[in-house]
């Protein structure tokens, strides 16, 4: 975000002359001090912002009421029309207001709760045997074959994360008789009973934060002709969506962004009905794009051929593996020819009940424990051996040194090897639309055998841009390579334990989160500033490293900001998912 000269002065002359102690005097300390006290006055009007946010919005997470909605759309004019003075960057201008609107004051109670949690996992051999995480996506996509299908369907032992939870109110507010209530378990089960099919065309639909769910939206409306009005939450607003306006035109339809210069949600998708008889994907259509248009043709009853000639293989390997289930669980009449997926017109139907796989990466995490202390550890659920990240686990682990034992129903992992050198697994390491197991290499990284200094610097190779850095920031922080001026070296630190230990991390998702989380087995005493990142993807992840060495069955749980009742039926006054202070692994 770039400013104009004019405040470029105004703010350096305001900066520079008070000193760090308060006192006038100018120079680098001053204007140091001065950012200190100003960015102290932005918190405070931060909280006062996001007060009046909460008023507006009555209390709930987003505008739902029409005042609501228009008192939001009158603060975003006026954002945009004064933020013309200081910046030439609309589309930063538009992320940076998505920010705003997003922050949430915390209560007392979070307040004193919240705080750095320090790791502490017991080197003992483990032993268990688990429900292993169900895969959401997949789930995701049963929910919403049976929506529009208007069948009926029930799902058992699903984690509540946000994701399930968005799709299933999603629905709801689509018509569908579709809801999720809460076991007791720390799991959650989902219906959708008999009644009218889905038809996103026509309606207004708010489907939070999840990108699969939206992108099915999109694709299942195109075979009506109408008008679909979509929005979501924070991340699908600052969402780039640009992919799907070149995809789009090929259906007969268009998408235009509600908010000039934006590239995500709110936007009004105008489809005509028309179907043509083959559509050629470009490159750069992303995963959870590729794997809605998949998605969708057995449910328009009409003939047509998908080319995916241009579409890197690794990421159309994942979509296909991805439907592929569901197309089987449907009788859909899919063919796979060559490069493309040919569609004709079937009945399809679905079974009132389904069986959801595991999730690969998440199930990969908890598999790798006996790694990290030795033991055995057994997840029930059925490993998803066609998925390419579930490839990717498995050989990691085998290299890892753990022999793996499964059939249709379960997967046990058990320490009995010596590890092999982690960079054998290099050969089949191009896997990106998901990063896969990428994070949990890190974290193995960290625990392994002898000189690691060539599989760290390999491991650094397997993220990109800014994931790459973070990579890299937890490799340091786990003591495993030095921090180098140059950024790209890796250097080997001695396991001495004399270092003191690094000041919390603030992960930047679940997955970092969890490998930090491992790597504290080889250097117990990391802190972690967000545990509640990680429970936003797998709410049981911290209840299930507090039981450590004896897995338990994890307590229930709920999801911060999903306590309605009403399509979901999460009870309010459920622990928030998040460990808490005084627990025998995660101490403050």
């Amino acid at each position: 975000m770039t400013f104009n000269k004019k405040d470029q002065r105004e703010v350096a002359a305001r900066g520079g002359q008070r000193g760090e102690s308060g006192t006038f005097g100018g120079g680098p300390r001053g204007a140091t001090g001065a950012l200190i006290a100003l960015d102290k006055e932005l918190m405070k009007l931060l909280v006062r912002r996001a007060t009046l946010v909460s008023r507006i919005r009555e209390g709930r997470d987003q505008a739902v009421t029409p005042a609501a909605v228009r008192a939001e759309k009158e603060v975003r004019l006026a954002w945009e029309a004064g933020v013309v003075d200081f910046s030439r960057d609309p589309v930063f201008a538009r992320q940076l207001f998505n920010l705003l609107q997003d922050i949430k004051v915390l209560s007392r109670e979070q307040a004193r709760n919240a705080g750095v949690f320090t790791l502490q996992p017991p080197r003992r051999p483990i032993s268990g045997v688990l429900r292993g995480p169900a895969d959401i996506r997949a789930a995701t996509m049963y929910i919403l074959a049976a929506s529009c299908l208007g069948s009926p369907l029930r799902l058992q032992k699903l984690l509540p994360v946000s994701a399930l939870l968005d799709t299933v109110k999603s629905c709801a507010r689509a018509g569908v008789a579709a809801a999720c209530d809460h076991t007791g378990d720390g799991l959650v089960s989902v219906r959708v009973d008999p009644g009218p099919p889905l038809a996103p065309a026509g309606r207004t639909l708010f489907v939070g934060d999840d990108s699969l769910t939206a992108h099915i939206m999109i694709f299942t409306a195109l075979k009506q002709s109408g008008t679909l009005r979509l929005n979501g939450g924070g991340r699908l607003k600052a969402a780039d969506l640009s992919a799907l306006r070149r995809v789009l035109p090929l259906f007969g339809a268009r998408m235009a962004h509600v908010v000039p210069h934006s590239r995500g949600l709110p936007a009004v998708l105008e489809c005509s009905g028309v179907l043509p008889a083959q559509v050629d994907v470009p490159a750069d259509l992303p995963l959870d794009a590729l794997s809605a248009l998949l998605f969708a043709p057995p449910f328009w009853n009409a003939p047509i051929r998908i080319n995916l000639a241009a579409v890197p293989a690794l990421t159309a390997a994942h979509a296909l593996a991805e439907v592929r289930p569901l197309h089987e669980a449907l009788g859909a009449d899919a063919e796979t020819v060559g490069p493309c997926v040919e569609y004709r017109p079937a009945s399809p139907s679905l079974p009132e009940s389904a069986s959801i796989p595991l999730d690969p990466v998440l199930s990969a995490f908890l598999l790798a424990l006996p790694f990290f202390a030795g033991g055995t550890i057994t997840l029930e659920g059925e490993w998803p051996e066609q998925m390419p990240p579930a490839i990717e686990a498995l050989r990691m682990l085998n290299l890892a040194g753990l022999e793996l034992e499964r059939d249709a129903v379960r997967i046990r992992a058990r320490a009995a090897g010596t590890p092999s050198a982690f960079r054998a697994w290099s050969g089949g390491l191009s896997y990106s639309p998901s990063r896969g197991p990428a994070p949990l290499f890190l974290a193995m990284c960290a625990a392994g055998p002898g000189a690691v200094n060539a599989d760290a610097a390999f491991a650094l190779q397997l993220f990109e841009g800014e994931e790459r850095e973070q990579a890299r920031e937890l490799l340091i922080r786990a003591g495993i390579i030095a921090d180098s001026a140059d950024g790209n070296s890796a250097h080997v630190l001695r396991r001495s334990g004399a270092d003191s230990a690094p000041a919390a991390w603030t992960c930047p998702d679940a997955y970092l989160g969890m490998a930090y989380a491992l790597a504290a087995f080889a250097r117990p005493g990391l802190r972690l500033a967000n545990p509640g990142t990680v429970s936003e993807v797998m709410p049981t992840f911290w209840r299930l490293y507090n039981s450590l060495p004896e897995l338990k069955d994890p307590l229930p749980v709920s999801v911060p900001g999903h306590k309605e009742t009403i399509p979901v039926s999460v009870p309010e006054d459920e622990e928030a998912a998040q460990p808490q202070a005084g627990k025998r692994r995660i101490r403050t």
